[in-house]
Order: structure tokens, then C-alpha cells, then sequence
């Protein structure tokens, strides 16, 4: 989809759509069982600033890094979720994966 002279793909503009409804969330304070939404939706402003810094980054590897660092927010704390995130995608990118 091009909204002006930005293209969105159809996992684009759901990462955004999510990324909305967990504002509209925490604006709400409607709780989200086992997750914390300020990790949430840091995770998904990282997804979205790495898409759009590393467009080689459609692979299917990325999305499988992607479901393992939001399903480790629901049992480790932020700081070691966002290590894991930053430390895999330095890996995948070394070792040329995306």
C-alpha cells in the first residue's frame, strides 16, 4: 500500500496497527495478562525502526526472532528481552541470515 511517498507492506501496517492498539491500551489501563505493554510496544517501535533500517529484513528468520522475543517478554525481564533482540539481529547480520 503507498500512502504518499512511503510504502507500507501488509505486516507493516499491522506492526503499527498493534503498535496503536497497545497505546490505546495503556492510555485505557486495560491490563494485558502475562505482558507487560510498555515492553510491548517498545518491541514494537524496535520492529518498526528495524524494518525500516534493515529492509533485507523480510525473511522469514527475522519474523521467527521477532515471536521469540515477544513471547520471552511474557517471562524475562526488559532488559535482558531487548539484549536478546539486539544481540540476534547483530548475529543475523553478521552471519548474513537477512
Amino acid at each position: 500500500m503507498k500512502i504518499g511517498p512511503f510504502y507500507f507492506e501488509a505486516r507493516d501496517i499491522f506492526l503499527i496497527l498493534a503498535a496503536l492498539l497497545i497505546v490505546l491500551a495503556l492510555y485505557i489501563k486495560i491490563e494485558l495478562w502475562l505482558f507487560n505493554p510498555q515492553t510491548l510496544l517498545t518491541l514494537a517501535i524496535l520492529v518498526l525502526l528495524t524494518r525500516g533500517l534493515i529492509r533485507s529484513a523480510d525473511s522469514i528468520m527475522f519474523f521467527v526472532h521477532i515471536l521469540i522475543a515477544i513471547s520471552l517478554a511474557a517471562f524475562l525481564p526488559f532488559l535482558q528481552v531487548i539484549i536478546f533482540y539486539i544481540a540476534g539481529l547483530a548475529l543475523m547480520k553478521l552471519l548474513r541470515v537477512i
